[in-house]
């Protein structure tokens, strides 16, 4: 079992190629499958199938934010397009450092962003907001 550790400075998620620097919180999706009721009325047992394709979850990043940095505007843009569409997500785990460079452990999500959430200002703290994505595909590591 993997023992718990904090978030490593140099983290990082990407949206669509487009960098969400500081992040303070990766909440990874919860992957399942769920049981779908197919008994007929003549079974005399109950049959359940499990659902295809599996639930792959919601992604959650949080991290610091500015509303005047390009970036910041660049994936709000993708939340606000009049047809949006998938994104992909890369989260980039810095891990250890080898021969003078850091080493990242890295995971792709492909999903739709389905909420930003700035979180509450608060005297003297930078300003914090969020993204869930809705993961629509198999997680792959890279």
């Amino acid at each position: 079992m993997a023992k718990a550790r904090k978030i490593p400075a140099g983290t990082k998620a990407t949206i669509n190629a487009v960098e969400f620097g500081y992040i303070t919180e990766i909440d990874l999706p919860e992957r399942g499958v769920s049981l779908v009721d197919v008994t007929t009325m003549e079974d005399t047992a109950v049959v359940n199938y499990t659902s295809f394709p599996p639930d792959y979850g919601t992604l959650k990043v949080t991290g610091f934010y500015d509303p005047e940095e390009t970036a910041d505007k660049d994936i709000e843009a993708l939340i606000d397009a009049d047809n949006p569409a998938d994104v992909t997500v890369v989260v980039s785990i810095r891990k250890a450092k080898v021969s003078g460079s850091w080493t990242f452990s890295t995971r792709t999500y492909v999903g739709r962003i389905t909420k930003h959430k700035i979180d509450p200002l608060k005297y003297n703290e930078g300003i914090k907001c969020s993204f869930e994505i809705k993961v629509n595909a198999k997680p792959t590591n890279g």
